[in-house]
Parts: C-alpha cells; sequence; structure tokens
C-alpha cells in the first residue's frame, strides 16, 4: 500500500526527529523510531492518507481516530504534508482537510 514516496518521506521524518530532537540521547534514531510520539502520529498519517487516496475513507478515519485517542494528534488524512516534518510531540496538533504543510517543517508547542 505504502509507495516510495512515502518510504522517503518517513526516512526523512526519522531524519528530522533525529537532528530536530532531543540533543542529549546517544541513540538518538532508536529512541525517535521507538518513543517519539510525533513521529508515530506521521507514520499513521501517511498510511491513513494512502487510505484515503484508494477511497479507503471509512478505514483512513478509523486510523485518524484512533491516533488522536492515542497520540492527541489530529491530522485529517486528506491533508497534504510534505517529507521531513517534526512534530515536537504531536499533542494537540491539529491538521485539517485542506491543510498543506510543506517539506522540512518543524511544528513546535
Amino acid at each position: 500500500m505504502l509507495r516510495e514516496e512515502d518510504d522517503y518521506s518517513i526516512h526523512f521524518d526519522v531524519l528530522a526527529a533525529v537532528h530536530r530532537g532531543n540533543k542529549h540521547d546517544k541513540t538518538k534514531a532508536l529512541s525517535a523510531v521507538l518513543f517519539n510520539q510525533g513521529l508515530h502520529a506521521m507514520v499513521c498519517y501517511r498510511v491513513g492518507h494512502r487510505l484515503w487516496q484508494a477511497n479507503r475513507t471509512g478505514l483512513a478515519y478509523y486510523m485518524q481516530s484512533t491516533v488522536s485517542s492515542k497520540y492527541s494528534a489530529d491530522i485529517h488524512p486528506a491533508a497534504k504534508l510534505g517529507a521531513g516534518i517534526y512534530l515536537n510531540c504531536g499533542c494537540g496538533v491539529v491538521i485539517g482537510e485542506t491543510a498543506v504543510v510543506g517539506d522540512n517543517t518543524s511544528i513546535l508547542q
């Protein structure tokens, strides 16, 4: 279901979390993948976005709802997000259906 461009985007999302995240962690990449809630929300958004594009809107909404309840990050699956996005914690982030977020963006709160 995920495409090569999603691999590219997730790769740069992980790099963004490593370089813009906790500076004191010596195992940055592993810690980002395992513990960074903003990164988890972004990866789930990318899966939900592909589901949305495949006209599987019910499943995409379910994914969005699950991420919203788990990480308090509400990212609509129809939103257009670039690669290399860093969400500090994801908590309280709301990105609507018509939103467009460019590449290499940091969202901090």
